[in-house]
């Protein structure tokens, strides 16, 4: 994009082109929240009663964990690697430590490996 054009005015420099394309986008749900009418007598409470309170935590895996997951699973069929499951399976004590780092890596940064 080599130039916008914002009220009629012609902005030609990228870091005045980026912050005008931020300040759009970051305007669209304030805006948007503004255009929602208020209903007043709707109650959120009437439809969320059995809400479950508990919280989601996710431990950390340990190398056991991996090893019995790898024993549980069929000696049939391929992974989303095509990886055989019985080789899975022959190699299970050789995998944990690495794929316990990577499972528990993804888990806490929450930035997960595409297949």
């Amino acid at each position: 994009m080599s130039h916008l054009n914002i009220n009629g005015k012609r902005v030609d420099e990228p870091i005045d082109i980026a912050n005008h394309v931020n300040d759009f986008f970051t305007s669209v749900g304030p805006n948007l929240d503004r255009s929602i009418p208020q209903v007043n007598h709707i109650s959120c409470n009437k439809y969320l009663n059995n809400r479950d309170l508990s919280q989601f935590i996710i431990a950390h895996i340990s190398n056991d964990n991996v090893i019995k997951i790898i024993q549980s699973l069929s000696s049939k069929g391929t992974g989303p690697a095509s990886i055989p499951l019985n080789l899975l399976k022959t190699a299970a004590d050789l995998i944990p430590i690495p794929l316990c780092h990577i499972i528990n890596s993804s888990f806490s940064s929450g930035i997960f490996p595409d297949i």
